[in-house]
């Protein structure tokens, strides 16, 4: 048995470039929409949203390059009360053909031709007796005016939106606004309008056109053809993705509820999450590698994020969780309004997650702070334990210092979560359960990771070895390091989980408390590694175990670290 220095009090920080203050809304309402992979994601923001549908829209998720066939398809899903569901283009994935069963649908629409969803998939959902649609052209610019013709026949068309087909980020970002309206998307490209769009206004008789981008996304001669047809042109700027992104959101995003938040590299999750979006009157922000909205975000109700780590990454969720915080600024003193424990706690874990160096709170409309909570957020959190010292002012504030320079924090923080990615794609998998999934990041750690005794017996520990970072990336590291790569890794995969902090073996000690399918169960990744290190040997005496068996040789606060924080 072992025992390690006391624990360090921690945090991690990055800082927040909003323009605006902040108001008490809850950081759980930044909700995740993951799987492993995209169609599993598509699956789940169909579970998140839809009990039953008699309708499935269903689009290809091969590839970045096939996405111009499904991005009309959000305001038929929209007519349709539909998810929009993703498929191979050869084969329906199980996940996918779950999920449909699940729904009871009926009728499956299905976007774009054979070269994207092929006969084969066509044929196997008429076999099980659904009722298939099929909304194709010749190409691109057919399949979007079919897809618009199909629209029409549920209700009129509000206006065409109309873009690029070669670049899916500019009809994205519109997506929620156009399905919603009951409005289409078109495409066009090169110096002149498409004779098949062109040919599609006048059949579906519109008379107002929103283009969608700068003049090198489609060229101002489009302008001009559009107005000679007697339409009514608009223009929503913008020559870059992040850049016509912002002015949409300033535009049309005036008075959404939210933000549905996806990666810009790859359509397929912010897709399925469109339709999601118009009916929850969501503005879509694509990202690259962070969140990099440069405007003023008020009032916010709700965030959805569509991916996994890979793709969003934890340090984005924590931004996006602090942009909740600060999204409804008290008007008098422009600090944040907490009530009651869970805002408290909530509200102190973003800031410290974000890397703030001061955290600002109305004294006079707040409820009282309650005891202990700083130390209460660093205890059960360690994957953001680099926090060296704080202090809490009578004014309404409370200061962090912390033990690393921003810089370190940040090379920290990104290997540590960029090494977390990696391990988890290839230990995970889609079919295993909570337990299965904690048994596999318990026995990667177990087996990677070295107690650094030599280091304790000397009562030198160097300060990385407190760190997911000490464990993931150098390989070494004491118990809160054991706990913290255990709690980083449980959440990516998400797992509900804190650390404990108590004493074991006559010292201080750290170990992970987790929901597991439905029932808490205790890990202690430090005690099931021997020491000396034998490389291979596992040993499960404490993984999964109950409260009553590993208080034979743990002891702690147990009103201090109940279940109720796994939902904080």
């Amino acid at each position: 048995m072992r025992t390690s220095k006391k624990i360090y009090a921690f945090a991690a920080i990055m800082m927040f470039i909003l323009l605006v203050p902040i108001v008490k809304v809850s950081a759980s309402e930044v909700t995740r929409l993951s799987g492993q992979d995209r169609y599993e994601t598509s699956a789940n923001i169909s579970k998140n949203n839809w009990s039953t549908s008699e309708n499935v829209v269903l689009s290809s998720g091969q590839g970045d390059d096939k996405f111009a066939d499904s991005l009309a398809g959000t305001t038929l899903a929209y007519q349709l009360n539909s998810p929009i569901l993703l498929t191979n283009t050869n084969y329906i994935p199980t996940v996918i053909s779950d999920e449909i069963k699940r729904l009871n649908a009926k009728n499956i629409y299905l976007l774009g031709g054979t070269g994207v969803i092929s006969s084969a998939v066509e044929n196997s959902l008429k076999n099980l007796g659904y009722s298939v649609t099929r909304l194709s052209g010749l190409n691109r610019y057919e399949t979007a005016a079919r897809i618009g013709e199909e629209v029409k026949k549920y209700k009129p068309i509000g206006g065409v939106f109309l873009t690029t087909g070669y670049k899916f980020q500019y009809a994205m970002a519109a997506l929620p606004y156009v399905g919603k309206e009951n409005d289409i998307v078109l495409f066009t490209d090169g110096n002149s309008l498409n004779f098949t769009t062109k040919d599609v206004l006048k059949r579906l008789n519109v008379d107002n056109v929103t283009i969608l981008g700068g003049n090198a996304v489609v060229p101002s001669n489009v302008d001009n053809e559009l107005m000679k047809m007697g339409i009514t042109v608009k223009r929503i700027d913008g020559n870059t993705p992040i850049d016509f992104n912002t002015n949409i959101l300033r535009t049309l995003g005036n008075n959404i509820d939210g933000l549905a938040v996806a990666s810009g590299r790859v359509f397929a999750d912010s897709l399925s999450g469109s339709i999601v979006a118009a009916k929850n009157n969501l503005g879509m922000a694509l990202i690259d590698d962070k969140f990099d909205y440069n405007m003023s975000m008020n009032k916010l109700n709700k965030i959805l994020i569509y991916g996994g780590y890979s793709v969003v990454t934890p340090e984005t969720e924590s931004y996006l969780k602090g942009i909740m915080a600060n999204s409804n600024l008290s008007d008098k003193t422009g600090r944040l309004i907490l009530n009651g424990k869970k805002d408290w706690y909530e509200a102190i874990k973003t800031a410290i997650s974000n890397c703030q160096d001061e955290f600002l709170y109305d004294n006079a409309n707040s409820s009282a702070m309650p005891k202990g909570i700083v130390e209460m957020v660093l205890e059960q959190n360690p994957d953001i334990d680099y926090v060296e010292s704080y202090s809490i002012s009578n004014s309404g504030s409370i200061s962090f210092n912390y033990r690393f320079s921003k810089t370190e924090l940040s090379d920290m923080k990104n290997r540590a979560a960029e090494k977390a990615k990696s391990v988890l794609s290839n230990i995970i998998k889609p079919d295993m359960t909570e337990t299965e999934k904690a048994k596999a990041i318990h026995d990667y750690i177990v087996s990677n990771a070295k107690y650094d005794y030599d280091s304790y017996a000397k009562n030198s520990i160097p300060a990385q070895d407190y760190t997911a970072y000490g464990i993931l990336v150098n390989g070494t590291g004491v118990c809160q390091g054991y706990a913290s790569a255990f709690n980083l890794m449980a959440e990516m995969s998400g797992i509900k989980s804190i650390a404990v902090r108590g004493t074991a073996g006559g010292g201080v000690h750290v170990w992970n408390m987790a929901m597991l399918d439905g029932k808490i169960g205790y890990i202690d990744t430090t005690w099931d590694d021997p020491v000396p290190d034998r490389a291979g040997q596992i040993i499960y005496r404490y993984f999964n175990i109950s409260g009553s068996q590993i208080s034979e040789d743990h002891s702690w606060d147990k009103n201090n670290f109940t279940e109720d924080y796994l939902n904080y």
